[in-house]
């Protein structure tokens, strides 16, 4: 109990290094709880991925204008290059907005989307529908 009632002395003696030392604290406390969440946002940010070894990259056509990846027949060195070499699969995505189903003669909105195989293999989704 001495010992406690001599810390509280000396720190209301020297209130400056009192405050030095309760700032340096907290700020130490609040560095290593915001590295802690980085560290812990690194490693769980692939939780999701199917195929943590392969990279992915997306490319896209929208409107007749290509974004995304470079392909070497392109011939653009740009930073988003890649070598046919590097390529294992490609995927084709496609979006119906505003289409039409026609159905017993009348004709039906649909939104949908329309995969090949290959994309499927990259992003693994449950489907409804029929097998044939």
């Amino acid at each position: 109990m001495k010992t406690i009632i001599y810390a509280w002395r000396f720190l209301v003696r020297l209130k400056s290094y009192t405050i030095i030392n309760i700032v340096g604290l907290s700020l130490s406390l609040a560095c290593c709880i915001i590295l802690l969440r980085y560290i812990n946002s690194e490693l769980s940010v692939d939780d999701n991925c199917v195929d943590k070894d392969s990279v992915y990259g997306v490319k896209f056509v929208l409107d007749g204008v290509t974004y995304g990846l470079s392909i070497a027949e392109l011939d653009g060195l740009d930073s988003m290059y890649v070598d046919k070499r590097y390529i294992s699969g490609r995927a084709q995505l496609t979006i119906l907005e505003q289409d039409y189903v026609e159905y017993e003669g009348e004709r039906y909105i649909m939104n949908g989307i329309v995969a090949d195989n290959e994309f499927f293999k990259i992003v693994p989704m449950f489907k409804i529908g029929s097998d044939g």
